[in-house]
């Protein structure tokens, strides 16, 4: 018998399982798990904000990552392998849960460095940056992203964790640990994965949902 309990209430990134003879084991899993904590994953969705950053005398932006609404998250899900499609008929997840999901199956897959890579990247401040120079992009995006690692690493810090990121590259590790990046592991894309994904996007045309079914199309493509 296998008794699991979930992370968020160990608060260390790992499950208990009890075996038979009632022996407790802690198994240790991926340290990017520790980032699945609701507060954490409020700031990756961009609900949570920082203040604001002063671009020019008559414009500000938020200090936060961009705001990802519950289709950009469930089309970034598709994206990374995850076909998810929103339901505008109420009865949909929040967007920090359906952000845990997306980094959950980014961790099973060893992609959490990817997706995290994805969200703090520039491009993904293209709306929120529109209309600035390049001088006030390359001045607002390092801050909000310091900002943004800092005040992770402080929901991690009790626990003994930091965030780093090194070039597109991150990792959580021990505090004080010498920084080392593995390159991670490739996604095995065979046949079955290709005719279950051509499935889905047909299933979603037939049910009308044309925005995912181009979606799953697109993933195809560039994987």
């Amino acid at each position: 018998i296998d008794v699991s309990y979930d992370h968020k209430q160990l608060g260390y990134g790992g499950i208990i399982s009890l075996r038979e003879g009632g022996e407790n084991m802690l198994t240790p899993k991926s340290n990017f798990e520790l980032l699945r904590k609701k507060s954490i994953l409020a700031i990756l969705d961009g609900d949570t904000e920082f203040g604001t950053i002063q671009i020019s005398q008559t414009k500000s932006i938020r200090n936060a990552l961009p705001y990802q609404s519950g289709p950009m998250l469930c089309e970034i899900s598709s994206m990374f392998g995850l076909p998810v499609t929103y339901s505008w008929g109420g009865g949909t997840k929040s967007r920090w849960e359906y952000m845990d999901d997306l980094l959950k199956h980014c961790i099973n897959n060893n992609r959490a460095s990817d997706l995290l890579a994805f969200l703090f990247s520039k491009e993904q401040f293209a709306d929120v940056l529109r209309g600035c120079t390049p001088e006030e992009i390359d001045s607002a995006y390092p801050p909000i992203i310091t900002a943004v690692i800092d005040h992770i690493n402080s929901e991690l810090y009790f626990g003994g964790h930091e965030l780093v990121r090194i070039g597109t590259r991150f990792v959580v590790q021990k505090k004080g640990s010498v920084v080392t990046v593995e390159a991670p592991a490739v996604k095995t894309i065979d046949r079955e994965y290709i005719s279950d994904l051509c499935n889905r996007a047909m299933d979603d045309v037939t049910a009308g949902n044309y925005d995912s079914a181009i979606t799953k199309c697109r993933t195809l493509l560039e994987e």
